[in-house]
């Protein structure tokens, strides 16, 4: 089968393997994707092959969605960070559109194009980014052009710093290449600089106030049990039985001397049903003589009474 598709170096090299054996010792892997180990997985090879760092995402991530930005620059970014904004390009690989610049003409656009590289995004970035930058700044990939803007240390305009004013270049960027296109009446402003200028400050000023605002004078407090002060009464389960227990005795007492009192009569039945309902013991409750408690009620103590 492979007589016609390979050249015969490289089938002398396939036939001169040793077919797997336990007398011929362990396969030595020529890449170690379990770090060392014996271990392997698609996922880690699916990371070695793309040049995949956890890390370095993460900090990535983390720094785009720290932005003093809206929350739709934030989404933006993230979308052009992972190649997905819908350019020209994109379009031509459905079928819907060319794939070059509708200013450039000549320049496919990709994901890169419309926010850094195309002659419209230049006339902006140049006349803000230092000479001594522009080199760093235009060089690179897009993982690269990203890492390099969310350091921070480019450039600080005012009060407002360069990962903020730098996202906000670029999503306006892109709204005006979309209105442009969806748009016949659309014009950009004729000083996009201090248009995007003052969009980080107004956010940074809406933050700043909505700090102020919202910020509360915080204490903390240790929870934990404290003794009751005067006048308090400490009362557990087993108190309120001895004291319900001495009203039924007393209730008795009055009985037994020829006192008919209803509301004695009312208490003695509520005590009882008190403690129904609290699954008292019934068996230890000498205090009445032995008498059936348990299927006592108002009604049947008055024809005990009558009698």
């Amino acid at each position: 089968m492979f007589q016609g598709w390979m050249p015969q170096e490289s089938k002398n090299r396939i036939a001169a393997i040793l077919p797997p054996s336990a007398g011929n010792g362990k396969d030595k892997p020529i890449i170690f994707v379990g770090a060392g180990t014996d271990e392997f997985s698609v996922a880690k090879m699916y990371k070695l092959l793309c040049h995949f760092e956890e890390d370095e995402m993460e900090w990535i991530w983390k720094k785009i969605w720290s932005l003093q930005v809206t929350e739709r620059t934030k989404c933006f970014m993230w979308l052009a960070f992972h190649n997905r904004l819908l350019t020209n390009s994109t379009k031509a690989r459905m079928g819907l559109n060319h794939g070059m610049c509708d200013y450039c003409r000549e320049v496919e656009e990709m994901c890169l194009h419309a926010p850094r590289d195309c002659e419209l995004a230049k006339s902006i970035w140049t006349s803000i980014v230092p000479v001594h930058a522009r080199a760093s700044f235009y060089g690179g990939d897009l993982i690269n052009w990203f890492k390099y803007n969310l350091q921070g240390d480019l450039n600080k305009i005012n009060e407002i710093h360069w990962p903020e004013f730098w996202a906000n270049g670029c999503y306006s960027l892109w709204t005006w290449r979309n209105k442009e296109q969806h748009d016949e009446n659309f014009l950009r402003p004729h000083q996009p600089v201090p248009f995007v200028l003052q969009r980080s400050r107004e956010y940074f000023n809406a933050v700043q106030t909505t700090k102020v605002t919202t910020m509360k004078p915080h204490r903390t407090v240790w929870v934990g049990w404290k003794p009751p002060g005067a006048g308090w009464v400490k009362l557990t389960r087993t108190e309120l039985l001895k004291k319900q227990t001495q009203l039924v005795v007393e209730v008795f007492c009055a009985i037994a001397k020829g006192i008919d009192l209803v509301d004695s009569l009312n208490s003695l039945a509520f005590v009882m049903h008190s403690w129904w309902n609290c699954g008292v013991c019934w068996k230890d409750c000498d205090l009445l003589g032995g008498w059936d408690i348990k299927r006592w009620n108002l009604k049947l103590i008055r024809q005990r009474l009558s009698k």
